[in-house]
């Protein structure tokens, strides 16, 4: 299923955690223990995107507390590896690069919720947002346009999700 929500206004959106990712980093953080980053709750709000809180309501209805997502991104912008983060009941466990995977530390990951926040601000902020969405409410694929008629300002998310 596709969806399109347009937006008022012109903002750019940032949706991803920019991140740079060098040996050193990767070898420092491979060496310390994950700590868990507790996950900041996607709450419905007056005026979000219909689309947007019925996936919510689908993924709340299934009762997943442990999960895995993968998140790549394509965007005319550096090359960035991509996360996979792991949640459990409520924490950012450890959130790693697929191609290295070493431990990225201070990087809040793609958890559901945050993925439902990343879209509440791109539907609200961005000129259009075009989702595909799973049986179970997350999003698949993500693409952003954050200025109508500008070039190279759009993004795309591509999102894998396993259930533990």
């Amino acid at each position: 299923m596709t969806t399109r929500g347009l937006a008022t206004g012109g903002a750019a959106v940032l949706l991803g955690t920019a991140l740079t990712l060098t040996p050193a980093t990767a070898r420092a953080a491979s060496d310390a223990e994950p700590v868990p980053i507790p996950v900041e709750p996607f709450v419905p709000r007056t005026g979000d995107d219909a689309q947007l809180v019925r996936a919510w309501e689908r993924w709340q209805s299934r009762g997943i507390e442990e999960y895995v997502t993968r998140v790549s991104l394509s965007c005319f912008c550096a090359p960035r590896p991509a996360l996979r983060t792991e949640v459990h009941a409520d924490d950012t466990q450890l959130v790693t690069t697929i191609e290295e995977d070493p431990q990225v530390r201070r990087v809040k990951g793609y958890g559901a919720d945050r993925l439902f926040r990343m879209l509440r601000r791109a539907y609200a902020e961005a000129e259009s947002v075009e989702v595909e969405w799973t049986r179970r409410g997350l999003p698949r694929e993500v693409a952003v346009d954050h200025v109508g008629g500008a070039v190279d300002d759009e993004v795309t998310y591509r999102i894998r999700f396993a259930a533990r």
